[in-house]
C-alpha cells in the first residue's frame, strides 16, 4: 500500500525545498491527519482548485462515498491541509502548501508538541534553514504608507511594468485603503511568523492580530475558526495602527481580487527574513522609492530609524543605499508628521517586479519558474 506521508513529504518538498528536522516534522503530520485523510488531499489538482461537484466523483470512483468524503474533507480544512472556498460556479477545494498547512497549525489555540514542531519548522525558515524555491517572482509586494503619498494630484492610468511619472498620481494598486474597501469578505488572524517565534521563545513584542485575509482564503479561516471577520472600518484601522507601530504592508504581488495583506516587522517575520539575505523571490519592493532633499533637521535621526532594512543612517547626515529601499514610506510619512514633508519623499521606482492581473496567474508563473528552476539545479549538480 502507498506511503501517503511520505508521498506529502514529497510535494512539500517540491513544493518548499528540503524540509529541516523532516523526522520530527513528519510525526507532527501524523499526529494531524491520517492517512485516509491525506486521500481527499490527494484527489486534489497539484495546483489551483477544483469544483465541489468534480470532486465529488473522482471520491466516488476512488472508493469514497460522499460522507466519507465530507468527514475527510473537513478534517483537512480544520488542520489547514486543504482550503475550501466559494466560487461563482460553485464550493470549490485547493491545497495548502507546507507553509500555510504550517500557518495554520500554528494559530492553533492548544499548546501541544505537534504545535510546537510546526512553529520550529515556521521558526526554520525564517531563520533562513530550508532551501529557498528557486523562483525569481516575488510572492508579494510592498504597499507604501498610504498618507506617504500625496493624494492631491489626480490619478491616471498606468500600464504594469511601467514606472510611473509622478508619485502623487498613485494608482488603485498603491492605496492600501482603496484594495480594502474593494473586497466583499475581510478576516483578521494572528501573525504566524510572529506566533510561531513567540512560541518557540523568541517572541518580539510586536502586535500579532495583523494578518488580514480576503475572500477565498477568509472564508477558509473563518470555517476553521482561525480568524475573525471584520468590516472594512475596523480593517483600515488595524492598518492604521501597523503603520503606527513600524510594521509594513506586504500584499499579494497582483491586482484584482487579493487573498491576503500581511503587517510585517523586520525582526521576525519571514518576507524581511529573505529580502535582509538579498533574495528577491518572497516581498518585492513598492512601485516607490525614497528621495532626500538634502535639508537636515535634529529629528531626521527617527525618520532613518524607522527604516526595516538599514537603508537609511543618520549621524548628524543622511545616508541612503537606494538597493536596499523597498518603498514602504514610513520614513516619508514620519517626517510629513514631524512637520517637514518635503525632506523624504516617496518618488517613481525605475524598475520593478512585475504585478501580475491575477492572483491565479501570479502562482501558475512561480510553479512554472519553481520547475523550471529545480530542473536548472538537478541538471547543474549532476555536471559537479
Amino acid at each position: 500500500m502507498k506511503d501517503l506521508y511520505q508521498d506529502l513529504l514529497r510535494y512539500y518538498r517540491f513544493m518548499a525545498g528540503k524540509i529541516p528536522n523532516e523526522e520530527f516534522f513528519l510525526d507532527a503530520v501524523k499526529e494531524t491527519v491520517s492517512s485516509e485523510d491525506l486521500r481527499v488531499f490527494f484527489l486534489l489538482p497539484f495546483t489551483g482548485y477544483i469544483l465541489e461537484r468534480k470532486l465529488l466523483q473522482k471520491a466516488k470512483r476512488a472508493g469514497l462515498s460522499r460522507e466519507e468524503f465530507h468527514e475527510r474533507a473537513e478534517r483537512l480544512v480544520q488542520q489547514g491541509m486543504i482550503m475550501r472556498y466559494t466560487k461563482p460556479e460553485g464550493r470549490a477545494y485547493e491545497r495548502g502548501n507546507i507553509v500555510y498547512m504550517s500557518e495554520q497549525q500554528v494559530r492553533m489555540k492548544e499548546d501541544t508538541p505537534r504545535r510546537r514542531a510546526f512553529a520550529e519548522f515556521m521558526d526554520a525558515v525564517i531563520e533562513g534553514n530550508i532551501d529557498s524555491v528557486p523562483n525569481r517572482t516575488p510572492y508579494y509586494r510592498v504597499l507604501p504608507v498610504e498618507a506617504a503619498l500625496d493624494e492631491a494630484a489626480p490619478q491616471v492610468e498606468v500600464k504594469l511594468d511601467q514606472p510611473v511619472s509622478d508619485p502623487r498620481r498613485a494608482l488603485p494598486l498603491d492605496i492600501v485603503s482603496e484594495m480594502v474597501k474593494a473586497e466583499p469578505l475581510v478576516a483578521v488572524a494572528e501573525c504566524y511568523c510572529r506566533r510561531a517565534r513567540k512560541i518557540v521563545g523568541k517572541d518580539c513584542g510586536h502586535p500579532l492580530e495583523t494578518c488580514l485575509a480576503f475572500n477565498e482564503l477568509a472564508e477558509t479561516l473563518l470555517e476553521a475558526g482561525l480568524a475573525r471577520r471584520l468590516d472594512h472600518v475596523e480593517a483600515l484601522q488595524i492598518l492604521r495602527d501597523c503603520e503606527a507601530a513600524g510594521l509594513v504592508h506586504f500584499v499579494d504581488n497582483a491586482e484584482g481580487c487579493i487573498r491576503s495583506l500581511c503587517n510585517c516587522c523586520s525582526c521576525s517575520c519571514v518576507l524581511f527574513s529573505v529580502i535582509k539575505r538579498g533574495g528577491e523571490n518572497a516581498g518585492g519592493p513598492s512601485r516607490f522609492v525614497i528621495r532626500y532633499n538634502g535639508e537636515y533637521f535634529p529629528e531626521l535621526a527617527e525618520c532613518a530609524q524607522l527604516c526595516p532594512t538599514g537603508a537609511l543612517s543618520c549621524n548628524g547626515k543622511l545616508s541612503i543605499n537606494h538597493q536596499k529601499c523597498i518603498g514602504c514610506g514610513l520614513c516619508a510619512n514620519r517626517c510629513r508628521e514631524l512637520g517637514h514633508a518635503a525632506v523624504l519623499r516617496l518618488v517613481p521606482r525605475g524598475k520593478y517586479p512585475r504585478i501580475f492581473k491575477s492572483n491565479e496567474a501570479l502562482w501558475k508563473h512561480i510553479a512554472l519558474e519553481s520547475v523550471a528552476g529545480m530542473i536548472a539545479n538537478r541538471f547543474k549538480k549532476k555536471k559537479k
